[in-house]
């Protein structure tokens, strides 16, 4: 069976993922490892930073011992995913995203930061801070800011650009929610024309919450796309 690893996304966890590796684990051999500062690493005191979230990546690909992995990644993991393939050519063979934001400026990082405030989030969505409070125990107002930290940092200094998306050579498969409202038709469409091989491929009637995801759709559409390219 090939290795299909899955990463979660920002503010997420391992366990996120478990419902998408239940419907593919018949396929593939599935793997969930989990960010730094997520989860059961919640209490970690590290920055959060795509370039230490690729290191951790090739770690767990190392650890594992496995060879030509795919991955999966969703929002944040898509974009260390990509990272990975720039800083360790040749360790993945393809990546398949879903709802990865990849145009990052100062306006648009300081759009999304602005909503990552713990007090402010405590008062206007109580019910996604006790989810956070669940997957990342007393830690999770500290994940919030570092995470709107890291989104700042990106605008300011992108990790993923047009000219190095363009030295991808793998296989890629841009997933993109219909009804996603963080993430644009434009900056999707972009990505993959900035890409050496890469498709687009849209979810209908799909938001950007992991959770609102229809896993049984998104399991045929990476298996199509593994057995579509050959490997």
């Amino acid at each position: 069976m090939k290795n299909l690893i899955l990463l979660h996304g920002a503010l997420g966890e391992a366990s996120q993922m478990e419902a998408l590796k239940t419907v593919l684990e018949n396929k593939f051999k599935v793997y969930i490892p989990e960010f730094d500062g997520h989860g059961k690493k919640s209490n970690s005191t590290n920055s959060l930073d795509i370039d230490a979230m690729s290191d951790e990546l090739n770690s767990f690909i190392e650890n594992e011992l496995l060879i030509n992995p795919i991955v999966f990644g969703y929002s944040m993991g898509g974009y260390v995913a990509l990272n990975h393939a720039l800083k360790y050519p040749h360790k993945i063979v393809k990546i398949i995203t879903l709802a990865t934001k990849f145009e990052w400026n100062p306006e648009s990082s300081a759009k999304e930061s602005q909503l990552l405030n713990p007090d402010q989030m405590e008062l206007q969505i109580p019910a996604f801070c006790e989810i956070l409070k669940q997957r990342h125990g007393n830690d999770w107002k500290q994940l919030v800011i570092k995470t709107a930290e890291m989104m700042l940092q990106l605008g300011q200094n992108p990790v993923l650009t047009t000219l190095n998306l363009n030295r991808v050579t793998i296989p890629v498969l841009v997933c993109l929610g219909e009804k996603d409202k963080m993430v644009s038709l434009v900056e999707s469409q972009n990505a993959v024309a900035s890409l050496k091989q890469a498709r687009l491929q849209i979810l209908p009637d799909t938001p950007h919450p992991f959770e609102r995801v229809n896993m049984n759709q998104l399991a045929t559409i990476i298996t199509q796309f593994l057995a579509d390219s050959n490997e």
